[in-house]
């Protein structure tokens, strides 16, 4: 297991809450309905897996992240 869903070897958590390129991964059509540009849905996504496990999607500042 890995400490934050970014660090995980599989490509899609880094596309989806960072951005970064991938040819094979092809985003889901509610995850592009969630924001109309790709540094909203990003951060929406970050906030949502942030809150489903209780901890920050990304490495950053320890402790739980800030409510939006």
């Amino acid at each position: 297991m890995v400490a934050y869903p970014a660090e995980y070897r599989w490509p899609s958590c880094l596309v989806s809450a960072q951005g970064e390129a991938d040819a094979l991964v092809k985003p889901h059509p509610l995850y592009v309905a969630l924001e109309l540009d790709d540094a909203g849905r990003q951060r929406i996504f970050r906030s949502q897996v942030s809150t489903a496990l209780g901890r920050r999607a990304t490495s950053g500042t320890p402790g739980r992240p800030a409510r939006l």
